[in-house]
C-alpha cells in the first residue's frame, strides 16, 4: 500500500521566516527599491529561511487578475540580473507566488534559500 504524501512524511523542515535585523530594515527602507537592495538582504538568509517581498502591482489590481504573474517574474529576472541565483531546480534560491486569500488582490513574491553555495 502506498503511503499518502504529507508534510510529516518528508525529511525536510518547513522554512522559517527571516527576522530582519535593524541594519537590514534600514537597507530596505533606504528609498532605493532596485533589485540590488533586495539582493543585499536576501544574501543574508540562512538555508531554510524565507523572506516575503510584497508586490503591489497596480496593473494587476486594476485588471483584477491575481493569476497574472508577469510582474513577479520580471522581479525574479531583475534579481537574477543583479547576481542572485533564483529559480527552480538546483538554484541557490527558490521562490513562491501564492494566490491571495480572502478576496485580497495583492500578491506576494516569497524568496527562500535552498542551499548555501561555497565561494
Amino acid at each position: 500500500m502506498k503511503q499518502k504524501q504529507t508534510i510529516e512524511n518528508h525529511v525536510w523542515e518547513l522554512p522559517k521566516k527571516h527576522e530582519l535585523a535593524q541594519e537590514e530594515k534600514e537597507i530596505l527602507m533606504s528609498g532605493d527599491y532596485g533589485p540590488s537592495v533586495y539582493v543585499e538582504v536576501l544574501q543574508r538568509l540562512s538555508v531554510g529561511e524565507y523572506l516575503p517581498i510584497k508586490v503591489i502591482a497596480s496593473e494587476m489590481r486594476l485588471r483584477g487578475d491575481t493569476r497574472d504573474t508577469r510582474y513577479l517574474q520580471d522581479r525574479i529576472q531583475a534579481l537574477n540580473r543583479a547576481g542572485l541565483n533564483v529559480g527552480r531546480g538546483d538554484a541557490e534560491y527558490g521562490f513562491k507566488m501564492p494566490l491571495p486569500e480572502n478576496g485580497q488582490v495583492d500578491r506576494e513574491l516569497i524568496i527562500f534559500r535552498r542551499i548555501k553555495i561555497k565561494k
